[in-house]
């Protein structure tokens, strides 16, 4: 799995993917050219299919069946730079708005929930649930959204 989270200005996920017990590095945070960015978590291949669902215009009717049918766990987490806005899509088509500003997803979200709570901003509480989820780590990509949307790569 892996871990993003989210505390209104920065937007931070670890890169961790995890396949029959091999660890590997991808990038789970993308900038989507709109004002927009999105972060993944859950299986790969079907947050890459919500990606581009998303990208296409997010039409219900299109949206990727397999990643409804299937067991695996997948969420897309979207913010909006015009308002700092979030919403999710979990294994559907139907927006949940997120009206929380410190909020956390994936394996590592309850250590980032913690760690954010205590005053982590979400990188370092991304990093905090790399260093306890053995599902989390390889390093951690993010962003400062409040800031004109400067990104930053990060060993973690």
């Amino acid at each position: 799995m892996t871990v993003i989270a989210w505390d209104g200005r920065i937007l931070a996920s670890d890169k961790q993917v995890t396949m029959n017990g091999t660890k590997f590095s991808t990038t789970k945070l993308k900038y989507l050219g709109n004002g927009e960015y999105a972060a993944m978590t859950g299986g790969i291949n079907d947050c890459l299919a919500m990606l581009e669902w998303y990208k296409d215009g997010a039409d219900r009717d299109k949206f990727p069946q397999f990643v409804k049918d299937n067991d695996s766990y997948s969420l897309l987490l979207v913010i909006r730079r015009n308002n700092l806005s979030a919403v999710y899509y979990e294994n559907s088509p139907f927006a949940v708005n997120v009206e929380d500003r410190k909020i956390a997803f994936g394996c590592g979200r309850d250590f980032a929930l913690g760690a954010m709570a205590a005053g982590a901003n979400a990188f370092e509480a991304v990093k905090i649930a790399c260093k306890f989820d053995i599902h989390c780590g390889v390093g951690c990509d993010w962003v400062n959204i409040a800031n004109d949307g400067v990104m930053r790569v990060s060993d973690v």
